[in-house]
């Protein structure tokens, strides 16, 4: 695996012998009130593409959906709320709002960003990277967490596929699945995920 993204202090557990996948269900959804995050425990930089799908449910303010906020140029971030301002180190974009109930399927590069079958296109080429590990449901520093819906999310390094976050439940708690890890990923913040049906 590349060694672009820290691996460092990586804290999911792996669960299962014998080839057993260590969760219960496979979900459609995981689903945060605004204080549930999940930390992927990855560093973006230049090389990183960022894929994710979800669907708000309501907007308390600037709300992080995922990635990373740090300082003007090291920013890997989603927001969604107020703060229209999709960053990628030092390019930027206030194109695109995302509504209440609308399911959106985004990719975030350094070649743009693209929203569905719409884009915005920029050539980042410095060198950077986040200041803090990238989160779902969450952009870190005082930003609020995302209330809303995520069914899956992926980072690539380059062509390299380093995660592959799918929503399960093991019991009743929901978690993200790495496919590529084969690791389960809890919630870092407070409260409960709320669960979609199984698959």
């Amino acid at each position: 695996m590349s060694n672009i993204f820290s691996l460092l202090g990586r804290r999911a557990t792996m669960f299962g012998e014998g080839g057993k996948l260590p969760y219960d269900a496979e979900i459609e959804y995981l689903e945060g009130t605004g204080t549930q995050y999940i930390d992927t425990l990855l560093k973006g930089n230049l090389n990183t593409v960022f894929y994710i799908k979800f669907k708000g449910t309501m907007v308390v303010g600037t709300d992080g959906l995922f990635g990373s906020r740090g300082g003007t140029g090291d920013n890997l971030s989603v927001f969604f709320g107020n703060k229209k301002t999709q960053r990628f180190g030092s390019q930027s974009t206030t194109s695109f709002s995302f509504s209440v109930g609308t399911e959106y399927e985004v990719t975030i590069s350094k070649s743009g960003l693209t929203v569905g079958e719409s884009s915005v296109s920029w050539n980042q080429t410095a060198s950077f990277q986040t200041s803090t590990n990238m989160y779902l449901f969450f952009a870190g520093s005082s930003f609020n967490k995302f209330s809303g819906k995520i069914y899956a999310a992926k980072i690539w390094s380059g062509e390299d596929l380093v995660a592959d976050f799918i929503p399960v439940r093991v019991g009743q708690v929901g978690y993200m699945y790495d496919k590529v890890s084969g690791q389960l990923f809890g919630n870092a913040g407070t409260g409960n995920f709320g669960l979609g049906n199984d698959k």
